[in-house]
């Protein structure tokens, strides 16, 4: 993921398949303040896609991991789905919100 484009606006490539990640909030890439909490957009262009999905950022509470040895914890990570791992590459640690929806890129 390139990580600090001009507009709020990714393409990502999860498991194979191509997708659009973006923000409508324009000072997401140029103030640090913004990145508390904001919503995210992905579209995939898939023919079972109607509209994008919205994901909630929050970066200040961190994800909570109730892992107690270095097994648990790599269980845990495994089980985060892999949008949200790219989402974390520029957004270590982030907590992510489907707002009710599946996280269908598994």
């Amino acid at each position: 993921m390139y990580k600090t484009p001009r507009h709020p606006i990714w393409i990502t490539l999860v498991n194979g398949l191509y997708g659009l990640l973006f923000s409508v909030n324009q000072h997401l890439v140029s103030d640090w303040r913004v990145e508390h909490k904001f919503d995210l957009y992905y579209y995939t262009g898939q023919a079972t896609q109607t509209r994008p999905t919205r994901l909630s950022v929050e970066t200040r509470l961190g994800r909570s991991s109730h892992a107690r040895t270095a097994l648990q914890k790599s269980e845990e990570e495994k089980k985060i789905p892999p949008l949200e791992r790219c989402i974390m590459t520029k957004w270590f640690g982030a907590h992510i919100d489907w707002n009710g929806t599946m996280p269908y890129v598994t």
